[in-house]
């Protein structure tokens, strides 16, 4: 699903700015020759690149979150470069059966709270450019449906197809 969402990204951002993009091969192989000076231009998150951009690999142009990054602050959001309306970010979600009783998922969600809260979590993910947080499980849910016809409508535009 992650190079499918980058796609779409990409697909996204072209069409609103009006580059040329073609779907590339995978992450590593654009990484690869974007270093190696073949491509111009990639969508990724950032954790996927930033020990690059750390390195002075690769330059990062701007992030495509609501709000700069923490792990690189210097660097506007696709917004502030001027192009409103564009935000996407990656994400990851803990799901369990939907008929769980309720005192395991009360349970679980209060532990997931408390790991997402905790120093340890956050010292070490948020150099890496993920902010752990946790939300609601009817936040959640709403979340999810926006995500889902966001992306519904990306797949519609670019005219993608299952084959």
């Amino acid at each position: 699903m992650r190079r499918i969402h980058n796609i779409l990204n990409e697909q996204r951002f072209c069409r609103r700015t009006g580059l040329k993009c073609l779907p590339y091969k995978g992450s590593a192989p654009a990484v690869t020759d974007l270093i190696g000076g073949q491509i111009q231009i990639m969508f990724d998150p950032l954790q996927s690149v930033l020990s690059n951009v750390q390195a002075d690999k690769l330059r990062a142009v701007a992030i495509s979150s609501k709000t700069r990054s923490a792990a690189l602050p210097s660097v506007p959001t696709i917004a502030e470069s001027g192009y409103d309306g564009f935000e996407t970010t990656a994400w990851w979600g803990v799901f369990a059966p939907a008929r769980m009783a309720e005192a395991i998922t009360a349970t679980l969600a209060g532990e997931i709270e408390r790991i997402v809260r905790s120093d340890a979590i956050r010292n070490r993910l948020e150099p890496l450019g993920v902010l752990p947080t946790s939300i609601s499980s009817d936040a959640f849910s709403r979340f999810q449906q926006s995500e889902l016809a966001k992306w519904g409508k990306a797949v519609r535009d670019a005219g993608i197809r299952i084959d």
